[in-house]
């Protein structure tokens, strides 16, 4: 039997415990920093509102890597999430073979899965007894999951030609990129191992088999429900357009 969130998280608690120890002393820096501040220059780069209230949203519900959602919401702006489809013929067979979800799902844009994710990541890690810092990693791959839909991403993250038309793994490699040069300022959060765990759960998010990681739990499911609720979305509204031309 599968096992729960909170049965991942108390196998791995001690692991986590030593994570939160090397990041004690760093988390109480950046508080003293910060305290009674605003976070700085947070939203100054992104220029159109919808991802500013996106990324909002995310600050509103962590309490790390603030600079590194800044940055992640920046791309999103500058790749044009907003226009690019949550589901592609290349990578969403699966879709496409069960009950026709892939033509239903295509208006979905990219932006809004992936914060329909955040929500559902949100509203299950509420319900879990979870440190902070696993709350802060589990929204953090919501966000990062899947950076590889996006054709400019696609293409500067590949890498591998094995990679083409597997948007997980192009995620990941983008996701590794990013927090690598973001942990080359003053991000001092972003350690190696974070990366680490952040880059093999989003490369295994899509895999048939997966190995027990409580990360990759909580991500499978909150992606499920998101898909869940935004196809019932689509049938409640197309019924609801259906009802008024007969009236």
């Amino acid at each position: 039997m599968p096992k729960t969130p909170r049965a991942f998280w108390l196998e791995l608690k001690g692991t986590i415990a030593i994570h939160d120890v090397i990041h004690n002393n760093r988390t109480q820096l950046e508080q003293v920093i910060h305290k009674n501040k605003r976070i700085p220059d947070i939203s100054k780069r992104i220029l159109t509102p919808e991802y500013n209230v996106a990324l909002e949203l995310v600050v509103k519900a962590t309490s790390n890597y603030h600079n590194l959602f800044s940055r992640l919401f920046y791309d999103m702006d500058k790749f044009n999430f907003k226009s690019t489809p949550s589901v592609s013929s290349a990578y969403d067979k699966h879709l496409i073979e069960y009950n026709n979800r892939f033509e239903l799902l295509k208006e979905v844009n990219l932006l809004s899965h992936t914060m329909n994710v955040v929500i559902e990541m949100i509203k299950i890690i509420s319900d879990e007894k979870l440190p902070q810092n696993v709350r802060d990693i589990s929204i953090l791959l919501s966000v990062l999951h899947d950076y590889g839909k996006n054709d400019k991403v696609s293409k500067e993250f590949r890498f591998e030609k094995e990679n083409e038309g597997r948007h997980d793994k192009v995620s990941a490699n983008y996701a590794k990129y990013t927090m690598q040069e973001e942990s080359l300022g003053n991000n001092s959060s972003i350690t190696k191992e974070l990366i680490t765990t952040v880059y093999t759960t989003l490369r295994a998010h899509h895999e048939p088999i997966k190995e027990k990681n409580m990360f990759l739990d909580l991500l499978c499911t909150a992606d499920i429900n998101a898909r869940e609720n935004e196809l019932q979305g689509i049938l409640l509204r197309q019924r609801k357009d259906q009802e008024r031309k007969l009236k």
